[in-house]
């Protein structure tokens, strides 16, 4: 038996609460604390726009990475040497950005 929580239940919050705690406990500097892959571009922009909320009442930075997406943008962000905290991405595009 397969038991499916509801939406508005609070299972985004579940793991976006320990990532964001353990990102405000690192150093500055230490590189991308946490990575949150989603299995399509839909499920990642929402989870995309309640990360980035979360993120910004702790002064924390979210970068999208899915399709849609300015990828300059991305680009620039990455090259900015700005602390970059959380990243939201679909596993096609974070291969893309490896590669």
């Amino acid at each position: 038996m397969t038991v499916q929580s509801k939406t508005g239940s609070g299972k985004t919050l579940g793991y976006l609460v320990p990532m964001i705690q353990h990102a405000l406990n690192q150093k500055d500097g230490e590189g991308p604390i946490g990575l949150i892959l989603s299995p399509a571009k839909e499920l990642a922009e929402q989870i995309f726009k309640h990360t980035s909320r979360a993120c910004k009442q702790f002064k924390l930075s979210c970068l999208p990475l899915f399709t849609g997406v300015n990828m300059h943008e991305v680009w620039k962000t990455i090259k900015s040497n700005t602390q970059l905290h959380l990243i939201v991405s679909t596993p096609g595009k974070l291969l893309d950005m490896v590669n």
